[in-house]
């Protein structure tokens, strides 16, 4: 048995398992964060011989059940794996109907690069507000506030610098230091713990926004978008992804 945080988890990790394991599983929701995290305190005390797999969040940051049992997503959550220039691509395509021609891949390039260098300062916070305790919604669930504006897919850098002088936050350059060494330390980068939530909605904007301006106006469910980035993932997923030998390893060390 696998069990895991939610319903989005259920195909994302069931089509690892059988991408890079031999392993017959089945998996079951749970209905959150606290609740999985409690099968895996079970695991890593020997209560349970089960399977959990969880986004890894800030917990990284601090100190997570080890156990080879115990799976974490490479980054913050599943977006962070299935969500990149490639896949949002081929999303947009099928979504679309568009050629490949219509859409370089230097746009989706520009564009999620310049999401990431635009919110580095901002997911640093955001882990300041975990480490702290402080309480404070910093990136949460949707881009739009952050947008230059309604019809725009690029962040706007002052919006965001406003937003964190509002915060209340400390981050000085020596705390900053050691959070960016800590990361590396860890083989990981900022981008690589943007929420999840927010990255999608940023997908999601772009995506839209780009089938307006080149085609027409399409009514894009969040489900609908979840199940073509996963598809669209799926195709590209394979030993020259950045994240595929994260996933075979831990895959591979499970205790059956």
């Amino acid at each position: 048995m696998v069990y895991v945080e939610g319903d989005d988890d259920v195909a994302f990790w069931e089509w690892m398992f059988e991408k890079l394991s031999t392993i017959s599983i089945e998996i079951q929701p749970v209905g959150g964060k606290p609740e999985v995290k409690k099968y895996a305190d079970k695991i890593a005390n020997g209560e349970l011989n089960a399977i959990v797999a969880m986004d890894t969040d800030f917990s990284i940051l601090g100190r997570l059940p080890e156990h080879s049992n115990i799976l974490l997503t490479y980054g913050y959550s599943i977006e962070n794996t299935i969500i990149s220039s490639s896949s949002v691509r081929i999303a947009l395509k099928n979504i679309a109907r568009l050629s490949s021609k219509s859409i370089p891949i230097e746009v989706c390039n520009q564009w999620i690069e310049g999401l990431h260098t635009s919110t580095d300062t901002l997911v640093l916070y955001d882990m300041v507000n975990y480490l702290d305790a402080s309480g404070v919604c910093v990136v949460g669930d949707n881009c739009s506030r952050f947008l230059k504006s309604k019809t725009s897919v690029e962040i706007c850098d002052n919006k965001i610098l406003d937003f964190i002088r509002k915060l209340g936050l400390i981050l000085d350059e020596e705390r900053k230091s050691v959070l960016e060494e800590q990361l590396r330390n860890l083989g990981r980068t900022l981008r690589d713990f943007i929420r999840g939530h927010f990255l999608f909605s940023a997908a999601h904007c772009f995506i839209s926004n780009y089938i307006k301006t080149h085609k027409s106006p399409v009514s894009l469910s969040r489900e609908a978008l979840y199940s073509n980035l996963l598809l669209s993932f799926q195709q590209i997923f394979d030993n020259k992804h950045p994240h595929y030998n994260y996933y075979e390893s831990i895959i591979n060390k499970i205790q059956t």
